[in-house]
């Protein structure tokens, strides 16, 4: 399955796309970077531009997406079931647009929030006008 044309429409961005999706089909709480406060009391993601690279011989750019995990202290054994809750709705309602790039990061115990947090990193392409 692809990516509908309904989720799609009005969006002005990728990043504004898996976000959108995300919450929509996974009733995941998505967040943009430093917004959330204060302590984790349930599971959430945040999603974040994380840099690109130009694809060689071609003019276009792979861009990069960090979705990282984020559960409350007491839930670490959630978070694999977490992730592929997530996984999957990638791959039923945003692939081809968002490739997995294989690149998951080491847990990470984050005392600002209580939580445990886990990031994937997912690519898609994008024409570079400009070459």
């Amino acid at each position: 399955m692809s990516i509908s044309q309904e989720d799609l429409t009005g969006k002005e961005n990728v990043w504004q796309i898996i976000c959108d999706i995300l919450n929509k089909y996974g009733d995941i709480p998505v967040y943009p970077p430093a917004i959330h406060n204060g302590e984790c009391t349930s599971p959430y993601l945040v999603v974040k531009e994380d840099g690109g690279a130009r694809v060689p011989s071609y003019s276009s750019q792979y861009r990069y997406v960090r979705i990282m995990l984020y559960v409350p202290r007491n839930q670490y054994s959630k978070l694999d079931e977490y992730q592929k809750q997530v996984e999957n709705i990638i791959e039923e309602k945003i692939f081809p647009l968002l490739l997995p790039t294989g690149q998951i990061e080491s847990d990470y115990y984050d005392d600002n929030y209580n939580a445990h947090m886990r990031a994937m990193l997912y690519r898609y392409v994008r024409r570079n006008k400009l070459l």
